[in-house]
């Protein structure tokens, strides 16, 4: 649904300009991005012989990292072996952990390609289309109307804030449980 179509709907609850409702949409799909892993996207580097490698801007949680295609699994930052000149050793990665900004691998590789998917926030990933619409998936953008509704309505209407602002914050606990389940899957079916 677009985020035009997306405002005729909150316009059912509230009176207020079209565009002012439009950017408390976008204002929505961003804080729901922030809470829950609804938007995925990939970056590639071209390996240079660095171990560290800064993360997008909108990065949060890693889905996958492989260099050459395998999968590097996460470790600790004391799991990761130093030569004597205090550099991380040459060789292919096997692991990766993340500080300041950006993953560490646990060998240095001087050729590959390294490629990471991730879960992010939809800060500055924006539909440039004439009619933009939500970068989250379909199934979720009428719950964007429940905050665009409350936020619209805080000052004149209390009572539909207070109801729209509660629909919002359940919506979003139930994408967070059933985001946990679908972990919970994985992380029995990986120690199987």
């Amino acid at each position: 649904m677009t985020f035009d179509k997306l405002s005729d709907r909150v316009l059912l609850f509230v009176d207020e300009r079209k565009q002012m409702l439009i950017e408390l949409l976008k204002e929505a799909e961003l804080e729901m991005s922030r809470k829950c892993n609804l938007y995925e996207d990939n970056r590639e580097w071209t390996a240079d012989g660095s171990t560290g490698y800064g993360l997008p801007s909108n990065f949060k949680q890693v889905i996958l990292l492989t260099h050459e295609g395998d999968k590097l699994q996460g470790i600790a930052e004391d799991d990761v072996y130093y030569n004597t000149s205090g550099d991380i050793e040459t060789g292919t990665p096997t692991g990766y952990f993340i500080r300041n900004n950006s993953f560490i691998l646990n060998y240095t590789p001087s050729s590959g390609t390294i490629k990471l998917s991730y879960y992010g926030t939809v800060n500055g990933v924006q539909d440039t289309s004439s009619d933009p619409s939500p970068i989250i998936p379909d199934m979720y953008h009428r719950d964007l109307c429940n905050y665009a509704i409350a936020i619209a309505s805080a000052k004149d209407n209390p009572q539909m804030h207070d109801k729209h602002w509660n629909m919002w914050m359940q919506n979003i606990q139930e994408i967070i449980n059933e985001d946990a389940n679908r972990e919970l899957v994985h992380t029995i079916r990986n120690e199987v």
